[in-house]
């Protein structure tokens, strides 16, 4: 009696193991489609958006040089991300390989994108909020020397250059100083990718090594507070951007100029596209939520190969 319900309950483990890496192979594909529906959208509005900035009159004023480097970072982060979403579609097949290992080609190209996405991502962030801090400061010192700064295209370029640099020197330090490629060893348990008999002698996974736990956790300690900055200031220079519209229409029907009108517009687009980015960015927020909040189980393991 003993023995047969011992039997049972592994049949029964077993088939429900299967059930569940079925389910999260379904929701993983699921997740895919809805980000490359989503990523597909958000494609065109940048390259419709990029068409309109490439205009020679706006491209002499900072904030729309701003916009033109920040749609071009955006289209550069869409654009892996598309190629990530699809990869994950596609029929590629891993048999001999060990959960989560992957070929040492995989692992490079992965690594790569990740380390990209990154770049492009953190740019997009930050030159958001430099849209948004150009056109607040702006509308804040009318009458001082920082609007004057501020209004010089050099100077937007010149901390356009600055953004971009931390960004790629970020996400090159993380992906290729902190994450290193791990081979696996013959002793660590084997979690066989598709139903055969053997699998390859030389497998090769992103991973922090020992000798990188140290860095790897003040990199995130960083990486948190550049987060927590960020929120704080998006939240400040929407708040003084709302204002600011505000306060011109109240002008504008006191005194109707053309450049209180023109001012208006121009805070209305920037104040536009910070509301876009944060749309965007809620499904972020909202789909690593959904997953962080999952249990560990075989859902977390079908998660992108990324060096994540």
């Amino acid at each position: 009696m003993t023995a047969n319900t011992k039997n049972y309950d592994y049949y029964d483990y077993d088939a429900r193991l299967e059930d569940e890496i079925e389910r999260a192979e379904d929701a993983s594909i699921l997740f895919a489609k809805i980000s490359i529906a989503f990523a597909i959208f958000a494609l065109f509005a940048n390259c419709a958006h990029l068409f309109f900035l490439i205009n020679k009159e706006l491209r002499k004023l900072s904030v729309f040089v701003i916009m033109l480097s920040l749609c071009i970072s955006d289209i550069f982060s869409l654009c892996v991300a598309l190629v990530s979403f699809i990869y994950k579609l596609l029929p590629l097949s891993r048999d001999g390989y060990c959960e989560p290992f992957v070929s040492l080609l995989e692992t490079q190209i992965t690594r790569a994108l990740s380390a990209i996405g990154t770049a492009a991502l953190s740019t997009s962030l930050w030159l958001t909020i430099l849209m948004a801090a150009f056109r607040s400061l702006s509308s804040l010192f009318v009458m001082s020397k920082l609007k004057g700064i501020l209004a010089k295209v050099s100077t937007a370029i010149t901390v356009i250059v600055v953004i971009v640099m931390y960004s790629i020197l970020s996400s090159a330090f993380q992906f290729y100083g902190i994450y290193r490629i791990q081979i696996r060893n013959d002793s660590e348990s084997c979690v066989p990718t598709g139903s055969v008999n053997f699998t390859y002698r030389k497998q090769f996974k992103c991973a922090v090594l020992p000798d990188q736990f140290e860095w790897s956790r003040k990199f995130d300690y960083v990486s948190t507070a550049a987060t927590y900055i960020q929120t704080l200031l998006y939240t400040i220079f929407t708040v003084i951007l709302v204002v600011s519209v505000k306060k011109t229409k109240k002008e504008s029907k006191i005194v109707n100029r053309l450049e209180t009108t023109r001012k208006d517009n121009t805070t209305k687009m920037v104040l536009a596209m910070l509301i876009a980015f944060l749309i965007t960015k809620v499904w972020e927020y909202m789909s690593t939520a959904i997953f962080l909040s999952l249990p560990e189980s075989y859902i977390k393991m079908y998660r992108f190969l990324l060096c994540f």
